[in-house]
């Protein structure tokens, strides 16, 4: 165990929160007290209680992935031990033998001896108000009061410098947040205007999972809605005729048993009352947990279910329904880009469905269901184009390119004539270096400059993507590799030239390039391993040079 004087040098050395949190989780492990923690931090609205930092017990581990970032509200959950001790400001201890049946409940759904909840207090200004919880997790005996006071004492030397990185994150959050909502804002409002004229449930669902299916890795949809206090089936449809029995004995089952508000009652009811979405990884690995009857029922007509999504659909913020996401043939990864996506979409749909119910009385409207229609499917394209942008840099991403030079490929293996299409690799000059000594915010800024460098270059017919990390392809039509390495120079005089003005002051950098231009037979990977091996010829002759 390092010394306290060593332990606050670490501490003082982190920058941002996860850095902290990845720190305390080390030093929970090392007192070696627990077989598993939760850190809960309390949002900067003191709203809710969010899980950042978490290692189940073995045999939950695959479940990590989904109660990340789970919220427990301050308002309505105040029976939860967390709250208990978040607003008792002392620990809380639960067994099998709790006077609360909740509490009971929470010991054996999860196997423990004991389960103890610690505020993260300040214990040098005890009148500061707690900013989160640690709970304790015990597969066999208890924890000691010796060893929850070492870990009391631990908390408090993170007490200030976590509190400062949630006011950082809270100001970065904001400040996203603020520049998203101004970009979409017009938009939206357009929409939202239009979409009040909707009375068609069913052309809403049709044409709501076909887009999804489009956009998405995703064999089946289910939709439920909040009906008579009741979510109903209203739903169920899947991507591949090969799949259509499976969905019509989920909705026969589903027919006449619907979900109650009752957490209990299945994961519907769970992920509309904390309206919030979950996502299983593999639902194979979870199979042996106790689980709802009707969800056990559902997934043996769906078997074998693999990923699995759980999607509130709301209206002005309010979940008015479910909606459910499966992969019955992989394991697949969702995406940052996919889960934000359907957040934004789950809006226009219950905002759809809603208008649809308060105007359905009105036949006369029916004759503007398809230009509104319209305008729903053109703002799904949108969004899906959206997410296949690079925020940072604005250019096109790897998905992106990966589906374009695809395409690309495949034109010319279909045509006689070799037309030119060339790409070149640029690579900033050492980037790790950079961020080393000017900070990850200064590095984000250059890279922001120098793709706004590239973009004022690249012709109409060009397309740039940020490749990953410090490095970006530029994909030229109709041009072979004299005129890519002509293109090349003048990005690498250009950013050379350029002076980026960052917290850190005025910077420079310079780029390294290789080219490469496409050859009869050639795949994806040989041509993009050509142009890489001229960006390493590139960077081992020198840097800041082009070759092809």
């Amino acid at each position: 165990m390092p010394t306290r004087s060593d332990l606050l040098t670490q501490i003082t050395r982190c920058t941002g929160m996860n850095p902290l949190l990845d720190l305390l989780g080390a030093e929970i492990d090392a007192l070696g007290i627990t077989d598993g923690y939760v850190v809960n931090l309390c949002d900067m609205a003191r709203e809710n209680l969010r899980t950042v930092k978490l290692r189940y017990p073995d045999g939950y581990r695959h479940l990590e992935t989904t109660y990340h970032n789970y919220k427990t509200n301050l308002g309505t959950e105040r029976h939860a031990p967390v709250i208990r001790a978040f607003f008792g400001r002392t620990e809380v201890r639960i067994d099998a033998q709790a006077e609360l049946e909740s509490d009971r409940k929470i010991v054996n759904g999860w196997k423990l001896t004991e389960l103890t909840a610690l505020p993260l207090l300040d214990s040098a200004s005890p009148e500061h108000p707690p900013i989160g919880v640690v709970s304790l997790m015990k597969s066999s005996g208890r924890v000691s009061a010796e060893a929850l006071q070492q870990l009391s004492d631990l908390l408090s030397l993170f007490y200030v410098p976590l509190q400062t990185a949630l006011e950082a994150d809270y100001l970065k959050q904001f400040h996203e947040n603020f520049q998203l909502a101004a970009k979409e804002h017009e938009r939206a409002l357009q929409f939202i205007v239009e979409v009040t004229n909707l009375t068609n449930r069913a052309k809403i669902f049709d044409l709501f999972t076909k887009e999804l299916f489009k956009r998405l890795d995703f064999d089946c949809i289910g939709l439920y809605l909040l009906e008579d206090n009741l979510l109903k089936n209203v739903m169920v449809s899947c991507a591949d005729p090969a799949f259509q029995p499976i969905t019509e004995a989920v909705r026969e089952y589903l027919q006449n048993r619907p979900y109650t508000l009752d957490n209990i009652d299945g994961g519907i009811s769970h992920a509309f009352l904390k309206n919030a979405a979950f996502v299983f990884s593999d639902v194979q690995e979870i199979l042996h947990l106790p689980m709802s009857a009707k969800d056990k029922h559902v997934l043996s007509l769906m078997n074998p279910t693999r990923t699995s999504m759980l999607q509130p659909i709301r209206y002005q913020g309010h979940a008015i329904g479910v909606m459910t996401l499966s992969n019955l043939t992989k394991v697949i990864a969702v995406p940052e880009s996919d889960l934000h996506l359907l957040n934004t979409l789950s809006g226009f749909f219950g905002a759809a469905i809603t208008n649809s119910d308060n105007f359905a009385a009105r036949e006369a409207q029916n004759a503007e269901i398809e230009r509104l229609n319209q305008v729903l499917q053109q703002q799904v394209v949108e969004l899906a184009e959206q997410a296949g942008t690079d925020r940072l840099t604005g250019l096109y991403n790897f998905r992106i390119f990966e589906r374009e030079i695809d395409r690309r490929i495949s034109e010319c293996k279909r045509s006689s004539v070799n037309n030119g299409i060339s790409i070149a690799v640029i690579d900033i000059d050492h980037f790790k270096r950079f961020n080393d000594t000017y900070g990850h915010q200064a590095g984000n800024q250059v890279l922001a400059g120098v793709a706004q460098e590239i973009s004022k270059l690249v012709r109409k017919m060009d397309m740039a993507f940020r490749f990953g990390g410090e490095e970006f392809v530029v994909m030229m039509s109709k041009c072979h590799l004299e005129g890519s390495k002509t293109f090349a120079e003048r990005v690498r005089t250009a950013v050379e030239n350029a002076k980026f003005e960052t917290n850190s002051g005025t910077l420079s950098v310079t780029v390294s390039v290789g080219c490469a231009t496409y050859e009869n037979d050639d795949t994806q990977e040989t041509f993009f391993k050509r142009a890489d091996q001229a960006l390493y010829k590139a960077k081992n002759d020198g840097r800041n040079r082009v070759e092809g």
